[in-house]
């Protein structure tokens, strides 16, 4: 196995709980099981992770990009990443809107 397989293969495994949390929290506050603040809470972490991963990448991407150290198992690796960034982003939209439904609710509750 070359290093940067086993590269590849420690960020996919530690990568996977990661993405999961990120999954489990926005389906659990696009439910409504957490209501508006949690669903806020669950939006911003979101934000941090989509922040992070694309910060993190673009560092390392220009880093590998000048080095000329692109190959087959770093550029899957830069793929799996933007797709997890876009699922992250898609989280934060899911989130954003479980916590604004949910503000609407408790206000036409209380009228």
């Amino acid at each position: 196995m070359t290093d940067q397989f086993r590269a590849f293969a420690f960020f996919l495994i530690l990568g996977t709980a990661w993405w999961y949390a990120v999954g489990r929290l926005t389906w659990a506050s696009n439910n409504r099981r957490f209501g508006g603040p949690g669903s806020t809470l669950t939006t911003l972490f979101a934000l941090v992770v989509v922040w992070a991963g694309i910060s993190g990448t673009v560092g390392a991407f220009q880093q590998d990009a000048v080095d000329g150290t692109l190959s087959v198992w770093v550029v899957i690796q830069y793929a799996l990443i933007a797709l997890l960034c876009v699922g992250a982003i898609l989280c934060v939209v899911l989130s954003t809107l479980a916590a604004v439904t949910s503000v609407w609710s408790i206000r036409a509750v209380h009228r």
